[in-house]
């Protein structure tokens, strides 16, 4: 069991240094936490300088508080999304144990830990994963507050964990948080008329707590930002959820593919756990039925996000830690079996995965140079075929040790998972500035930290970070207009503003697009190109020397 655990955790934690920090997600929420450290406010987010209001702060503060102790860097910027991820996982082992047994529980726990989508957003930093976990608690605790062999003592602290749970992910994401369990709830009690289940939520105690949890930052921020509420409220939950113009659309059924696609290698077994969950009870202790309750989370949440105009694929990472719980539960009772079409049509996708590779450029939307200019499809190849030999040696031991299968297939499944993640920093040079800037500081001896540096017509997430310092803005706003609005004089309108202040300076530096670049040489604008890449070129006002050399990263 602790050599299975370590190989586990070897590879949870093992490459989260390795890939260098991706635009836009990875770098927007790396640099905020970095500016709380260095400017000392913890209270007003800053984007690049600016205000910066679309999500709570609970997040930035746990990244921060990586950076002061164990310092700034890739894994410590994305060792909160990596823990609320394993964390998760146990809540689904001790939910899945409480349900249906051990066998249940780890059962539960290894469909979540080497489905796709989940695994993904466990080792990439976006604020996915920590709402993701905290709904989870907030389940998984409502599910405990119902035991009825349980004290009433013992409910009623287990529903108060569920309204923190439900604060904390409020604090983590904004309102969904606490919209989702509420809409699930509601939905229960709307189909199985328990009205006796309100009176169990211990309103009394919970409400003050959640509120005590939520409300002082919102109200802290509000009293420093007088605009922060009709941003965040109107435009960020409200505006967000019902207006297109955020390009983040996508058809009704965008979340069904999805699902079928993150759920990968479980597809099959998700479905089956679907289908079945609202006829069946593994569980009568509860003074609920926990299988129909598990199933509406997840069909409740994919159709509240397939009604917003604004998607993306994390919207819906929550409904697996319930789905998998409902399998693991339904696997152990029997009444779902993992089979050797399963497991067959698990090896033949890692096989198919294998022999496409060398052919993936010419699938509609996949960037073709990326792929031919890199070393990424090895990766891909290595990937296929681990995740068929794990498949394999699952379906040689399914009829003799089931635990042996589970855990061939789950550690062949995240293996491949991760190959994959390493190998995309093959193509890191499409998404991360790192390298580019490494290249002018070698070519300028450093960058003069009493320069300004600007940004012209483009921003990439991943600057600041790399230059330890945010940069002004010049013809951009996109998410940051709120900030740029607020602090006019951190940012340049117009081109010719640029100009004006670039020939005023006796040393600056910028990146802009290529054809920008163009642009300006024709435009006689004195520029001395640093490093140049097809995304982008950085460009000196002068060719001068500079033994004041910044770190290639930031670094507290």
């Amino acid at each position: 069991m602790c050599f299975v655990a370590g190989l586990v955790l070897a590879v949870w934690f093992g490459a989260l240094e390795y890939r260098e920090l991706f635009h836009p997600d990875e770098g927007r929420y790396a640099l905020i936490p970095y500016e709380m450290v260095t400017s000392g406010d913890w209270v007003t987010p800053r984007l690049n300088g600016l205000k910066y209001f679309e999500k709570p702060p609970l997040q930035y503060w746990l990244t921060a508080v990586s950076y002061l102790v164990l310092g700034a860097d890739e894994w410590t910027a994305r060792l909160w999304p990596a823990l609320a991820g394993l964390l998760t996982v146990g809540l689904v082992f001790w939910a899945g144990r409480r349900l249906s047994g051990v066998r249940a529980g780890a059962t539960a726990a290894a469909l979540l830990a080497s489905t796709f989508q989940f695994f993904l957003f466990s080792q990439i930093l976006t604020l996915d994963m920590g709402l993701t976990f905290f709904l989870t608690l907030a389940l998984v605790a409502f599910l405990a507050s119902q035991d009825a062999d349980s004290r009433p003592a013992t409910r009623r602290g287990w529903a108060l964990v569920m309204w923190a749970a439900m604060a904390l992910a409020v604090l983590s994401k904004g309102l969904v948080g606490v919209v989702l369990p509420a809409l699930v709830l509601s939905v229960y009690l709307l189909l199985e008329r328990d009205w006796g289940l309100l009176r169990r939520l211990s309103w009394g105690a919970g409400v003050p707590l959640f509120l005590g949890i939520v409300l002082p930052w919102f109200v802290l921020v509000q009293v420093r930002n007088p605009g922060f509420s009709e941003f965040f409220f109107v435009r960020e939950h409200l505006a967000r959820y019902a207006m297109q113009g955020h390009d983040r659309n996508g058809p009704w059924y965008y979340f069904l593919i999805v699902l079928v696609a993150g759920s990968l290698p479980w597809s099959l077994t998700y479905l089956k756990a679907l289908l079945a969950g609202w006829r069946s009870d593994t569980c009568n202790r509860l003074a609920l039925n926990p299988c129909r309750l598990l199933t509406l989370w997840v069909v409740v949440i994919t159709v509240f996000f397939s009604l917003s105009a604004s998607k993306l694929p994390g919207y819906v990472l929550p409904v697996f830690p319930a789905v998998a719980l409902l399998a693991g539960c339904q696997l152990e009772s029997g009444k779902v079996r993992i089979r050797r079409a399963n497991l067959a049509g698990i090896a033949a996708a890692g096989l198919t995965l294998a022999v496409a590779a060398p052919f993936l450029s010419r699938l509609p939307g996949v960037p073709v140079e990326g792929i031919h200019s890199s070393t990424l499809i090895p990766w891909i190849l290595a990937s296929g075929l681990v995740l068929a030999a794990g498949a394999g040696l699952a379906t040689l031991a399914i009829h003799r040790r089931r635990e042996v299968a589970l855990f061939a297939v789950t550690l062949g499944s995240l293996l491949s998972f991760q190959l994959l993640l390493v190998g995309s920093q093959s193509i890191a040079g499409r998404y991360s500035t790192e390298a580019i800037v490494e290249q002018a500081q070698e070519a300028q001896g450093g960058f003069d930290p009493d320069a300004p540096f600007f940004s012209v017509g483009l921003y990439d997430q991943t600057l600041p970070l790399h230059i330890g310092r945010p940069v002004t803005l010049v013809c951009y706003e996109d998410e940051l207009a709120m900030g740029i609005a607020e602090e006019p004089s951190r940012a340049i309108s117009s081109i010719e503003e640029f100009r004006s202040r670039w020939h005023a300076l006796a040393q600056a530096y910028a990146i802009l697009k290529p054809d920008r670049f163009l642009a300006e040489t024709h435009a006689a604008t004195p520029m001395v190109v640093l490093a140049a890449s097809p995304k982008a070129v950085i460009v000196a006002r002068s060719q001068v020397e500079s033994s004041r050399r910044l770190p290639t990263k930031a670094t507290l």
